[in-house]
């Protein structure tokens, strides 16, 4: 089914999405993750999700807002869920909470196995620091607050992994990492509203 198909049958149950349909785009960066933690948001499981503040800056991306809508693909890129932004907080990679890794739902939902699987997930797939943005602003929008809304535009723009149709499968070992102990994670919950 195409996009706008999906985006048609979900606007008959829920009259409040807007008439044009929104980004749609895949968990992680291989079809087999996509379609694993797509089971995990289906089954009700996974309520919230991270990505780093650096991607969405390389691909100039805007950050999720509370009361986004987006499309969730499978793993062949075909729409599956209807998802709703329901907080997003920008945080150090070290001071995420067991709260949120617990509502990722992955693994065995602890802390410990949510910082393993993401600093390896970003060591592979994740962007470096961007070069524009000074590690002193950040660490300012950092410790001014954590709400999206108050951070400057400079640091409004990154992409999710797995953008629509663009799955990442990319390990070039010459590009430098994308992961350091405090670097910022975009902590984003949501709910699950159609599929």
């Amino acid at each position: 089914m195409s996009i706008e198909a999906f985006w048609e049958q979900a606007r008959f149950q829920h009259p409040e999405l807007p008439q044009e349909p929104v980004d749609a785009w895949a968990f992680g960066a291989t079809s087999e993750i996509a379609d694993e933690l797509l089971a995990l948001v289906l089954e009700g499981t996974k309520t919230a999700t991270a990505s780093s503040l650096w991607d969405y800056q390389a691909e100039g991306e805007e950050l999720p807002r509370v009361g986004q809508f987006d499309i969730v693909l499978d793993g062949a890129g075909s729409p599956a869920a209807i998802i709703e932004t329901i907080a997003v907080d920008i945080v150090p990679f070290n001071e995420v909470s067991a709260e949120h890794a617990f509502e990722e739902g992955e693994g065995d939902r602890s802390l410990a196995y949510w910082r393993e699987v993401h600093e390896s997930f970003w060591r592979t797939y994740g962007a470096p620091p961007p070069q524009s943005v000074e590690s002193s602003e950040i660490a300012r929008v950092l410790g001014q607050s954590s709400s999206v809304e108050q951070a400057p535009s400079s640091v409004l723009h990154m992409e999710r992994v797995g953008e629509a149709n663009s799955i990442r499968q990319d390990t070039d070992a010459s590009i430098p990492c994308g992961f350091a102990e405090n670097m910022p994670v975009v902590c984003e919950r949501f709910r699950l509203l159609y599929f």
